[in-house]
């Protein structure tokens, strides 16, 4: 083997190439299979994709062709600023590739970019696994589960919600490498893109950082009081530096939101104590997406069978390591807290920067797909420690 053959094989670079080309693979069979374009003439363009984002994605194409202002556009009255839209709907840095289509070209870019978020997020998600457990063809397995998601697919007629998906594990890794190595730029680079990708879901991303770095410091034998600011003074500034280094793209947004429809504080929410999912119907949507209710209600959890498994089995498996209550305690918070915006109205306002989402709630449901992930791959190198019948006894009853 030459040397050049000998670094690709160390660097398992196919297990990067499959973690992105598979969910695009995937969806791209999903696509052809109901004659949605580019493999037919259906397009992938429904409810507010259809109502909103085709004409703003159509609008900044001209932009990108010098047919008009970024800050200024007449189409609509006597015109009006288009920076707290481009903040919201368009500043992803995909959407550079405007500049290859035609305006009206805009759904067709649409279908493109759908496919393509996707395929980064399963990237995204094998960097995330890679870094943090190892290479192997089961973080790649992980990676895929996460992309493919109910939430990528369920919310992806909001195509902006895709970057939190995609951001979301590059950002957990970012704490992990600050609290585990003291290095703060994967941190700090990682919410910046985030911020500048979509704010509002880099709101979520960063809420659930909150509660990663605390499971990383857990994990890193941390106690409570032990060297916390060492750890929660860069954390912090970093994590502000983060957000102001995207700071002109994320005002403009914030006070549009402030004008908005929902632009009422929901303090009020905080109080309710209602069920946002009844418990009981929790597991049928973690299953198989649905189990009855309209569009804009369903949490989307839906995930790989395999994940779902193992995830339970972290909680059962028997982990001989050093502080593994704390751990087990840890991931347990961490998965609580995300199903909690989801069963609960009150948790689900927290998770929705302090609003009431009146239609698409559970717009964080992507965070339970990671923390499953996390959890299940985590099982996954307990597992391979047991005895080989003890392990199919213990994953037969996480099954059922």
């Amino acid at each position: 083997m030459s040397s050049a053959a000998a670094v690709l094989h160390r660097s398992r670079f196919w297990e990067y190439l499959l973690a992105l080309t598979l969910p695009m693979v995937a969806l791209c069979l999903a696509f052809a299979a109901d004659g949605i374009f580019p493999f037919g003439q259906t397009s992938v363009c429904t409810a507010d994709m259809d109502l909103q984002y085709v004409g703003l994605f159509g609008w900044l194409a001209r932009v990108l062709h010098g047919e008009g202002s970024i800050l200024y556009s007449m189409a609509s009255g006597y015109g009006g600023n288009m920076l707290a839209l481009v903040a919201y709907y368009l500043s992803s840095p995909l959407s550079a590739f405007l500049a290859l289509f035609d305006y009206t070209q805009a759904a067709e870019y649409l279908s493109y970019a759908t496919i393509a978020k996707i395929g980064l997020a399963g990237l995204a998600g094998y960097v995330f696994l890679r870094r943090r457990y190892g290479a192997g063809s089961v973080s790649v397995a992980f990676s895929i589960a996460y992309a493919l998601g109910g939430y990528s697919l369920g919310q992806a007629g909001n195509i902006m919600w895709l970057d939190g998906v995609l951001m979301l594990p590059l950002v957990a890794l970012g704490v992990h490498e600050l609290v585990a190595h003291g290095r703060c730029w994967p941190l700090f680079v990682s919410v910046a893109v985030a911020t500048f990708a979509n704010w509002y879901t880099s709101y979520i991303d960063c809420l659930f950082a909150v509660i990663y770095f605390f499971v990383c410091r857990v994990e890193c034998g941390r106690r409570p009081r032990d060297h916390f600011w060492r750890d929660g003074a860069p954390f912090a500034i970093t994590m502000v530096l983060g957000l102001g280094a995207s700071f002109v793209v994320m005002l403009p947004g914030l006070l549009d939101l402030t004008a908005g429809v929902e632009s009422d504080l929901s303090f009020f929410r905080l109080l309710d104590p209602r069920f946002g999912v009844i418990p009981w119907q929790l597991p049928g949507y973690l299953a198989c997406g649905s189990c009855g209710g309209w569009e804009g209600q369903v949490p989307y959890i839906a995930t790989a069978g395999l994940v779902v498994v193992l995830a339970i089995a972290r909680f059962v498996v028997v982990d001989e390591r050093e502080n593994a209550r704390g751990r087990k305690m840890a991931l347990g918070v961490m998965v609580a807290l995300c199903l909690g915006g989801v069963l609960f109205i009150n948790a689900s306002v927290v998770w929705s920067a302090m609003r009431y989402a009146s239609s698409f709630m559970f717009r964080h449901s992507y965070t339970v797909t990671f923390a499953l992930v996390v959890c299940g791959r985590e099982a996954w190198d307990l597992l391979r420690e047991m005895e080989p019948q003890r392990r199919r006894h213990l994953l037969a009853c996480c099954a059922l």
